[in-house]
């Protein structure tokens, strides 16, 4: 399996997933079409999840999600619930900036729905 990378542009954030179990995301998502963005990654993990690492950690540090982008984040985040229930190791670090109470609001979401353990983390 191979490490997916994509770059930061000014309306998605830099990816990078890799077959070791580190997986992170940060910057702004806000793509033009988020189903285009989001469908390479949760292909990639699906692949990932027949097989994942020992750990697999989620590292998060999102400037801002829109809606839709929150929807296909939260599929990426289903995927690590699945691992988890079959027994994988998955932690979750939620980074944000320390005055944005949106983004923390979105990964207590995120933390409620997925039954995965976050740490969050305030920069």
């Amino acid at each position: 399996m191979n490490t997916l990378e994509l770059e930061e542009t000014s309306h998605s954030p830099k990816v990078s997933c890799r077959p070791t179990g580190e997986l992170s995301f940060a910057g702004r998502s806000i793509p033009e079409n988020a189903l285009d963005f989001y469908m390479p990654i949760i292909k990639w993990l699906e692949e990932y999840k027949k097989n994942p690492a020992p750990l697999t950690s989620y590292v998060f540090g999102f400037e801002y999600i829109n809606s839709i982008s929150f929807k296909m984040i939260y599929e990426i985040m289903k995927i690590g619930s699945h691992i988890k229930e079959n027994g994988g190791q998955v932690t979750v670090k939620w980074m944000y900036e320390s005055d944005d109470e949106e983004i923390l609001d979105q990964g207590k979401t995120f933390e409620a729905k997925t039954g995965l353990n976050f740490d969050f983390v305030a920069v």
